[in-house]
């Protein structure tokens, strides 16, 4: 079995499993999505917060990052227990880091 382009293929025991591999934008800001997630668990755990602490989380994202995250606020909020996120000015205590090289500056405060 020998997949086409942007596809990859297997077989097994009769049954054939054929995958698109392509990358739509829409899984790139789904994925920018769970990468932002991830820094701002880092964060809370930094912080030595409670597993079940509610916080609030402003942030500085532009470009395609930006849209990833207006897109998937509620994943977001979700996964990071955020009462309230949302861009907004984070002054000189928020934490910087990249998503897929685009910067991502944010601040997170327990409520």
């Amino acid at each position: 079995l020998t997949a086409k382009q942007d596809f990859a293929a297997a077989s097994e025991a009769g049954r054939v499993v054929v995958l698109d591999t392509r990358i739509t934008d829409a899984l790139r800001r789904a994925g920018m999505a769970r990468e932002a997630v991830s820094r701002i668990q880092r964060k809370r755990k930094d912080l030595d917060l409670a597993y079940d602490a509610r916080i609030e989380v402003l942030y500085v994202a532009h470009d395609e990052l930006g849209v990833a995250l207006a897109e998937h606020a509620p994943y977001v909020s979700g996964e990071v227990l955020a009462t309230k996120f949302e861009p907004g000015h984070v002054g000189t205590e928020a934490e910087s880091t990249e998503v897929d090289g685009i910067p991502f500056s944010f601040l997170v405060r327990t409520v």
